[in-house]
């Protein structure tokens, strides 16, 4: 199993998902399937040097916290 970063959200906020890719420097996809739209992150360079320090320096403040430090 490779690993990967994603957001699923509504697709009524398909422009957030597009305004995160565009801060994080355009990485990964994002994908609408219905009513739902995903923003994915595959390439593993990109999580180690783009996602990864991101949530470092601006940590989670909800349970997904416990997850993102696994």
């Amino acid at each position: 199993m490779a690993a990967r970063f994603i957001i699923h959200l509504h697709s009524i906020d398909l422009p957030l998902l597009y305004k995160i890719q565009s801060f994080l420097g355009g990485i990964a996809s994002v994908t609408v399937n219905g009513q739902t739209a995903s923003f994915r992150v595959s390439k593993l360079e990109h999580i180690i040097n783009v996602v990864i320090p991101h949530f470092d320096k601006y940590p989670l403040q909800s349970a997904k916290l416990i997850d993102f430090q696994l």
